[in-house]
């Protein structure tokens, strides 16, 4: 078994639990220090793969640092 440490935003961390529940198998997410909003995923070598694709797909919404494009919308919101 393979193990990798994430550090997400913490409003995040259910709902990437939620997601990964839905891909059976493919890992086991446990969080680390919820404070720091790091985690852990657990998974075989074989799904590789296809894990490290989906953190890539997810990774825009699993970021713990805001993007130019959101500091933008905050600043044009005020």
């Amino acid at each position: 078994m393979q193990k990798i440490y994430l550090r997400i935003a913490l409003a995040k961390i259910a709902w990437f639990k939620f997601i990964l529940e839905g891909y059976d198998g493919l890992c086991v997410l446990s969080t680390v220090d919820h404070d720091r909003g790091i985690v852990s995923l657990t998974y075989h070598a074989s799904v590789a793969g296809e894990l490290f694709a989906l953190l890539t797909s997810l990774s825009p919404d699993l970021t713990p640092y805001w993007s130019q494009d959101e500091g933008e919308e905050k600043n044009n919101s005020t």
